[in-house]
């Protein structure tokens, strides 16, 4: 009997000195992030980021990658300037590798019919997959937020904001972007040049028109200057809806303003402007106002003729410049308004003539 109690007693000691070696060879805890497969020290901000698969390098830049520890494999996704950006690249590969099933960092409607090519690196292979490309109509934007708040300031000349009303602009509802342009504290031109080109881009005219007023009437223009991506989006706005007078106050606008008035992208959208109008006189005071004159200029004329049904003046004007400018040469889309111009007069001989 005594002989079984000291063999109990003797067990137990043993289980218990084991037990406490191996809880004596734990590592302590470090107090390391949880996120998922991507633990580490990493940045400032690393601590704090809560995205799947994204960390923080020391040095301030993101890494995004997938893990799959049970096959020990991992797919290198890149480095990127942004956590969201990080963020979205594992979105993106995670529903190509896991489809609907995907664990996602940001809440997208799941579109996998379309897809992009991206250059991936595993580990002792490299390979490339095709990532699906996403519907951004669900995006939560509470995190995006706490990023545009923070990145977005003057100095930063509101690149992020821009990207980012760019994104939604061309993934998800042109009413969020315009939602995230009225939340960004500093707007710049680029910012609204975002805002303006998705407009146009959508043929919404007005909401074009209406923004650049509120753009201009909140004094904008007294701080930064309009550059030459702004007007030829807004004077686009103008001949889409036919609207004359506002874009001659733009045309105004511009010549006051100065700094863009003789830029060849300007100059070549008030000449499609004042075509589009049928007012072919003041788009040749434009052309004629450029000492230095551009193919584009150029053939904004020919074509604005040629739509406008002028086909004998739009012939002479080709061949009076092909006199004059010894140094520019139509290019393809000078050639196909030539074409129309000589189908509309029926003339062989005469498109012969151009191309010979």
């Amino acid at each position: 009997m005594v002989r079984q109690v000291l063999t109990t007693t003797t067990a137990t000691s043993k289980k218990a000195t084991a037990a406490a070696t191996s809880s004596s060879d734990k590592k302590p805890n470090l107090g390391r992030s949880r996120k998922g497969c991507m633990k580490g020290k990493g940045g400032p901000e690393n601590a704090s980021c809560t995205y799947k698969g994204v960390r923080q390098r020391t040095w301030g830049k993101w890494v995004a990658e997938i893990r799959e520890p049970n096959r020990g494999a991992r797919l290198w996704l890149g480095t990127f300037n942004a956590s969201f950006e990080a963020a979205l690249a594992y979105d993106e590969a995670s529903c190509k590798l896991y489809g609907p099933s995907a664990k996602l960092n940001l809440h997208y409607n799941y579109n996998p019919t379309n897809t992009i090519t991206s250059n991936t690196t595993t580990t002792n292979t490299t390979a490339t997959t095709n990532i699906t490309s996403l519907s951004h109509d669900h995006i939560f934007p509470s995190q995006l937020k706490t990023e545009l708040l923070t990145v977005n300031n003057p100095e930063s000349g509101g690149f992020f904001a821009t990207k980012l009303n760019t994104l939604y602009a061309k993934h998800a509802s042109i009413e969020y972007a315009h939602k995230l342009f009225d939340e960004t504290p500093h707007k710049t031109v680029y910012v609204y040049n975002a805002i303006l080109r998705s407009y146009c881009k959508e043929k919404r005219w007005l909401d074009t028109l209406f923004l650049f007023n509120n753009m201009v009437s909140y004094g904008f223009t007294a701080q930064e200057k309009l550059d030459n991506f702004t007007v030829p989006i807004v004077l686009k706005a103008c001949a889409g809806l036919h609207a004359l007078k506002h874009g001659k106050l733009v045309h105004g606008f511009v010549i006051k303003n100065g700094n863009i008035e003789f830029d060849v992208f300007v100059g070549t959208a008030l000449v499609q402007f004042y075509s589009k109008c049928r007012k072919m006189g003041c788009a040749l005071k434009v052309f004629e106002g450029f000492s230095r004159l551009d193919v584009f200029l150029w053939t904004s004329i020919v074509t604005g003729y040629e739509q406008n049904g002028l086909p004998e003046e739009a012939v002479a004007f080709f061949f009076h410049q092909m006199v004059m400018l010894e140094n520019v040469n139509p290019d393809c889309v000078t050639l196909v308004s030539l074409v129309s111009t000589c189908a509309q007069l029926c003339s062989v001989k005469l498109g012969r003539c151009v191309f010979c």
